[in-house]
């Protein structure tokens, strides 16, 4: 927040007014700058205010006590610069607490005791004054003193030991211990204030001082510039003079306001501090900060203003001269000698001293002291020399082609050269000779010249810089720098060489064989500067369209180090107390410096003169104010840590730097590390925002510049510590490492223990391993030697029932038995040895099946024989249950597998059939299918529930241990698995089966053989 300038009728002061527009009310009742520069504002019946130049705070009072709201009548200071803040009837005193917030230290209502109301500026206690009494007497009588004070609010504290006050209908004055009587007219009111312990009284008769023992007011003599007052040296001490106290106290004087100063006990020093017709309304308190040089002015009606002294104010100069420069404004400034300087139409001196020499004059280009201390004049067709006196100007010759000179300058060893528009000179033997050196440049302007040394010429062209080799005679462009209209070359005290490059956004800087290229700012008029010169404070002066630049060689050649990312330049403009904005380049020189300091530039106002001590650069000093946004209006006061909780949504902070200058001239920056270490600006609003902080400790560094060089900062770091979640703090962290190494320690144990129980067990089970291993060798021999049984004992019951059957095949029946039940018996012997001996085969085939090493045998063989075998053995057994044997056959010719098996399964399914079919017929069909040879056997008998060919089916795949009445099928399944056959059964029940046995079809291999 910054308020415009005011224009003022006395123009040697700036006078800035804030009101309204910045949230100050108009009625202010009090105001004080506290130790760090703030302003701190009290206004009637509003909340106080503290504002640093910018930026406003309102501070809310909390309602304790009964304490009335924002009614404020005095803010009063102690001797350590702590502040207090009095209620409108001063029955509540309020203090600021380590949060920044107003809480209330006492109250004095409805006590016995109540403080008397202080119009002073000095915070008074009470307690301590009666405490302090040298002796019990002394002590009492204060205390006396106390009680008789009257409630007119004339009391008026100017530290803890000295005040004025009434008592009935006269006034007196404690001092030194001592209450005095003032005498009867010294003072319609309280006009007093005190200055090196001397007490000074302004009454209807003048100034003076009260003196001890006696207790007599003696004359004082007002010295220093509220004698140059017109009015003030007829009216003399018959002026009215108002007081306003504070520490730095201040007298109102025929609408001029001055501040005191002590010289001696009989002579106070007055500095005039502004003129006070610029401020409308009633002033009601008037403070100074003297670290900026600062006068604040609070009005009961109009707000507050600050006053500052316009150090560009050109006050050793009358309106003649002024108004006769405005109109000569294009001429070059040379310093003839000691303090006077030389333009072609007047001479003068910064002191206020000048001679007009000629009006009609024609403007000169540049002019040049050589080392003789004569001086040469040049313009657009001739070239001139006076005298060391500025006077008999001779004109000089220009050998042609050239016919303009530009610029001149000397060597080490006094040889003189001139620039001009087509050749290079030296002045030698009373006579301008023409070098002609090569390479010089067809441009249409020539900028300045300036000789830098071992026979070296730089020269400005609208093409760029050039440079002269006297060694070799030659000029060259140098190639560092575009082809850009080079204006100024300007060498610092340092050795380094800038030269500007105009209407361009850079210029540059040489040192030491190196050129850097300077970018400027966007938004800043550096592209357009007229002239440069380094004052012998080491500042740097760049007059452009848009006022002065001030830098310093320090921060330019840090800048080309790569120490900053920036140089700093302090701006000069209007609010500055700047008159003239513009300021005229392409003259050489277009500016100077008297040798006691004086600076002077050429402008479109005609000429800015002033002394490099007068201009002083205003920054901030002391503490950087820092407060934290809350989660509502308030504001709290940051000291040196921050501590948010884990889930945060980042922070709000206000930085306060009291300043009342220039904004742009105000640098505030910050970095929070470890996030970034690059510095960000502080934005014109003074906040620094921050998102989610991520959990941790953050360092928030904020620094403001107090002065021209990179050095110059103050700095203020904060600890922002972010919480983190629980499982993140470092001692559950610890504690949860405790736990783990606990609980790996326990886990390890545990394993040990586990493979020392896994060892005895491997043990124990290796010895189990060993046993078993004997018990099933001893199984397999016992297992072997059963299968060995088992196959003698078939074989060996194969052959006596392959005889028995062979011999009932050969005996006749009807030869040997003539009974028919004999006849029938025999054949149903001769029907079971035949079934027993073809069980004993099927059995040894599928027991063979059964162990390792069992091979199938396939080969090709015709369908037809596999049914006539089949039909031979069941015809018999199906006429007798009245049965029909089916044969039906569908592109089949021959099969290829192994015949004993196959037989051997459908001899199963169709004793089967035959078995569970009471009447009709038992048919077995062969057909050729795209999945191979299916050979169905189908009956018309009783038929099977889905759930029972399930079971079939899970008999098979889930091979169940024991017997099972539908062992059969197991049989029948593995035997045709082995042949790679497959089995599918569908059944109505009450309506018959069908068995459909699917065999591999016949390879073309063995069709072939």
């Amino acid at each position: 927040m910054t308020a415009k300038g005011q224009s003022a009728t006395d123009e040697r002061f700036i006078v800035q007014h804030y009101g309204a527009a910045e949230r100050i009310p108009d009625n202010i009742v009090d105001l004080t700058f506290d130790n760090q520069g703030l302003l701190w504002i009290c206004p009637e019946q509003d909340n106080i205010r503290i504002f640093d130049g910018r930026h406003l705070r309102i501070l809310e009072t909390s309602l304790a006590a009964g304490a009335p709201r924002w009614e404020y009548s005095r803010i009063l200071k102690d001797a350590t610069g702590r502040l207090y803040f009095f209620s409108e009837e001063q029955d509540f005193r309020y203090s600021i607490d380590s949060t920044g917030q107003l809480s209330q230290d006492a109250s004095t209502r409805n006590t016995a005791s109540a403080w008397p109301f202080n119009n002073g500026y000095a915070y008074f206690d009470w307690d301590r004054f009666m405490q302090n009494g040298r002796n019990k007497a002394d002590r009492a009588d204060r205390r006396s003193l106390r009680t008789q004070f009257s409630t007119d609010k004339t009391f008026y504290a100017f530290n803890d030991s000295t005040f004025i006050f009434r008592l009935r209908d006269s006034l007196f004055v404690f001092y030194h211990g001592r209450h005095w009587l003032l005498p009867a007219g010294s003072t319609a009111h309280p006009n007093a204030l005190l200055l090196n312990d001397c007490l000074f009284v302004f009454g209807v008769k003048g100034v003076s001082r009260l003196t001890e023992p006696a207790g007599r007011l003696e004359p004082v003599t007002l010295g220093g510039d509220i004698l140059k007052d017109s009015l003030y040296q007829t009216a003399g001490s018959n002026l009215p003079i108002t007081v306003y106290l504070s520490a730095n106290p201040h007298i109102a004087c025929h609408q001029r306001l001055y501040r005191l100063r002590f010289r001696d006990p009989g002579h106070l020093e007055t500095i005039l501090v502004g003129d006070l017709s610029a401020i409308p309304g009633r002033i009601i308190k008037v403070d100074y900060n003297p670290r900026q040089d600062i006068t604040a002015i609070a009005t009961l009606h109009n707000g507050i203003f600050l006053l500052r002294p316009n150090p560009f104010f050109p006050t050793h100069f009358d309106d003649r001269f002024l108004a006769l420069k405005r109109k000569q404004i294009y001429y070059p400034l040379l310093l003839k000698a000691k303090d006077t300087f030389f333009t072609g139409w007047a001479e003068f001196t910064c002191r206020g001293y000048y001679r007009v020499i000629d009006l009609a004059h024609t403007g000169a280009k540049f002019l040049f002291k050589d080392p003789k201390g004569l001086i040469w004049e040049g313009n657009r067709l001739s070239l001139f020399r006076y005298d060391t006196n500025g006077s008999n100007p001779t004109a000089m010759a220009v050998p042609p082609p050239s016919n303009r000179v530009a610029d001149m300058c000397a060597d080490e060893n006094g040889r003189l050269f001139a620039l001009t528009n087509r050749s290079l000179l030296e002045f030698k033997e009373g006579a301008l000779r023409d070098l002609n050196p090569s390479g010089f440049p067809t441009v249409r302007g020539l900028g300045e010249m300036k000789y830098v040394g071992s026979g070296i010429i730089w020269f400005g062209t609208s093409n760029g810089l050039f440079s002269y080799n006297g060694n070799t005679n030659r000029i060259e462009r140098l190639q560092e720098v575009p082809q850009v209209p080079v204006l100024n070359i300007t060498k610092l005290s340092t050795g380094g060489i800038l030269f500007t490059c105009y209407d361009e956004p850079y210029y540059f800087y040489w040192k030491k064989g190196h050129f850097y290229k300077i970018p400027v700012e966007t938004g800043l008029a550096l592209n357009e500067i007229g002239s440069v010169i380094e004052d012998r404070h080491g500042r740097i002066w760049l007059a452009t369209s848009s006022g002065f630049f001030v830098t310093t060689p320090e921060e330019i050649e840090a800048f080309c180090a790569g120490d900053s990312r920036n140089i700093y330049y302090y701006k000069y403009g209007q609010e500055e107390g700047l008159r003239d904005l513009e300021f005229n380049g392409g003259l050489n020189p277009s500016n100077g410096m008297s040798p006691d300091g004086f600076l002077l530039f050429n402008s479109t106002g005609g000429l800015t003169i002033f002394h490099q001590d007068s201009v002083k650069e205003l920054f901030p000093y002391g503490d950087i104010g820092l407060t934290k946004k809350g989660r509502t209006v308030e504001e709290f006061t940051v000291r040196d840590s921050i501590l948010l909780p884990h889930d945060n949504d980042g922070m709000q902070l206000q930085v306060r730097v009291p300043y009342y200058g220039g904004k742009d001239n105000l640098q505030v920056e910050y970095r929070l590390t470890p996030t970034t270490n690059a510095w960000q600006p502080v934005g014109d609003q003074g906040r620094i925002l921050f998102n989610h902080l991520d959990h941790g400790v953050h360092h928030l560094t904020i620094r403001t510049r107090t002065g021209l060089r990179p050095t110059d900062f103050v700095n203020r770091t904060v600890t922002v510590t972010v919480r983190s979640m629980f499982y993140e703090e470092p001692v559950f962290q610890w504690l949860a490492a405790a736990a783990i190494l606990a609980i790996c320690i326990a886990v390890t144990l545990h394993i040990v223990r586990l493979r020392r129980e896994v060892r005895q067990k491997n043990i124990s089970l290796h010895d189990q391993n060993l046993r078993l291993q004997q018990t099933l060798g001893q199984l397999q021999d016992n297992i072997s030697m059963k299968e060995k049984l088992i196959s003698i004992i078939l074989h060996d019951l194969k052959t006596p029932l392959y005889f028995q059957s062979l011999l009932f095949n050969k005996i006749n029946v009807s030869d040997y038995f003539t009974n028919a039940e004999a006849r029938r018996l025999f054949h149903e012997l001769k029907n079971s040895s035949t079934a027993i001996l073809q069980f004993t085969k099927e059995f040894l085939t599928w027991y063979s099946s059964q162990r390792d090493g069992f091979a199938v045998r396939p080969a090709l063989f015709a369908h037809r024989v596999v049914v006539d075998d089949l039909f031979a053995v069941y015809k018999d057994i199906a006429s007798k249950k009245n049965l029909t044997l089916g044969y039906a056959c569908k592109e089949v010719e021959d099969l290829f597998t192994d015949r004993t098996i196959l037989e051997i399964v459908l001899r199963n399914l169709l004793d089967n059939a035959i078995k569970y079919t009471e009447a009709g017929e038992v048919t077995v069909s062969f057909e050729k299918q795209a999945n191979g040879i299916a050979i169905v056997v189908t009956d018309t008998g009783r038929g099977m529930t889905p759930e029972k060919i399930r079971e079939l089916h899970s008999y098979f795949h889930d091979s169940p241990q024991g017997s099972s009445p539908t062992f059969g099928y197991r049989f029948i399944y593995t035997l045709a698995e082995k042949i790679g056959a497959t089995i599918h059964i569908t059944s109505v029940p009450g309506a018959g089966t069908s068995v459909t046995v699917i065999i591999p079809d016949v390879p073309a291999a063995a069709r072939v053989v």
